[in-house]
């Protein structure tokens, strides 16, 4: 079925009429402005001489077309949802993504409106980062971004550890875009994307910002998707297949263990928290938060031979801090690895 064209004035007074003309209107800004925004920059386009915003995708994602006509227009089905065939020359698209369909909104409002966000026609390579998006809808914003440009993967390998058969998962979430100027503004304005790195795809012209990091793509879907209400199934459902056997959430955010014990909330050492979280079973908060008894031996219910006073804790971490071992200090002191690491790094003396 090709798409028919809408002209004259029929579709100048159905646009007049059922339109939301004000949606994009930078002193009303919802999750769902931000989104489409998002989405538009990534995929979207914006026609000079009718005033319109266009968008042309993979009738595999056409749901998505639903959502933006829903939020942009007081009528169900307008304006018409269009399919692509081979008489639209098209034929090289078809092949690559499969049938296309497309929507247009005829709207000078909103063409204004789009504008000042930094969109223009013919964009591509000439992006920018919205700067009067509102800072709590950043993530809404890229959410559209990588729901149009965006891919998310999640990848079963296997292989063995002390010849023993292991299956691990590579995971990987990426972004790409003509323009590396964009994605570093990107890396600049969203917190989550800040260890992000950006990659030039060789031989095209394009660059991919990306990262395989599990602990941040956990934490970057929270921010993702805990409140959302606009998004593309298919990729949330790729997102959401991320295994979390490695991250833990703690103070409602994802890291290792690893990186948990080097986080300043953490008061004992890496070995303390593996044990107590992995072995005995611990609350999260409390494995991380309660210091090691400095009355007990690691085992039993043995009392030290000394206690450690703040004047000894000064001399213990100056001596740590110029190369003697944990194990050394333990020693010498009758205490444990554990109490030696929480003196030189989290005690305030």
């Amino acid at each position: 079925m090709i798409g028919v064209q809408y002209s004259g004035e029929f579709m100048v007074s159905q646009s007049q009429i059922y339109l939301n003309h004000n949606f994009f209107n930078p002193d009303n800004q919802t999750q769902h402005s931000a989104y489409i925004l998002g989405f538009i920059t990534a995929d979207g386009c914006l026609l000079n001489n009718n005033k319109e915003l266009k968008f042309c995708i993979s009738n595999k994602d056409i749901e998505i077309l639903y959502y933006i006509r829903k939020s942009l227009s007081k009528k169900f089905d307008f304006p018409q949802i269009c399919f692509s065939g081979a008489k639209n020359n098209l034929l090289g698209k078809i092949k690559k993504h499969g049938a296309l369909v497309s929507i247009a909104f005829s709207s000078q409002q909103m063409f204004h409106d789009l504008c000042l966000y930094g969109l223009i026609p013919r964009k591509t390579g000439r992006e920018v980062y919205p700067q009067i998006l509102k800072k709590d809808l950043k993530y809404h914003y890229l959410r559209g971004l990588l729901d149009g440009d965006g891919s998310i993967g999640v990848y079963q390998r296997a292989g063995t550890r002390y010849n023993i058969p292991k299956t691990g998962y590579d995971n990987r979430l990426s972004l790409y875009s003509s323009n590396k100027l964009f994605l570093s503004e990107l890396k600049e304005y969203i917190p989550l994307l800040k260890n992000f790195k950006i990659y030039k795809i060789k031989e095209k012209n394009y660059f991919m910002l990306s990262s395989g990091n599990n602990s941040t793509l956990l934490n970057l879907r929270s921010k993702l998707y805990d409140d959302s209400m606009l998004f593309l199934k298919r990729k949330k459902d790729i997102f959401f297949s991320i295994p979390e056997d490695k991250a833990f959430k703690i103070y409602g955010e994802y890291k290792t263990l690893k990186e948990w014990s080097h986080d300043n909330r953490c008061v004992v050492c890496y070995i303390t928290l593996w044990n107590r979280i992995t072995k005995y079973h611990w609350d999260y908060e409390q494995a991380l938060s309660l210091p090691p008894n400095p009355a007990y031996k690691k085992g039993g219910a043995i009392p030290l031979h000394l206690s450690i006073n703040d004047q000894q804790a000064i001399i213990i971490k100056k001596r740590k801090l110029s190369g003697e071992s944990y194990s050394k200090l333990a020693k010498e002191y009758s205490t444990t690895i554990s109490i030696i690491y929480y003196i030189v790094h989290k005690r305030n003396i």
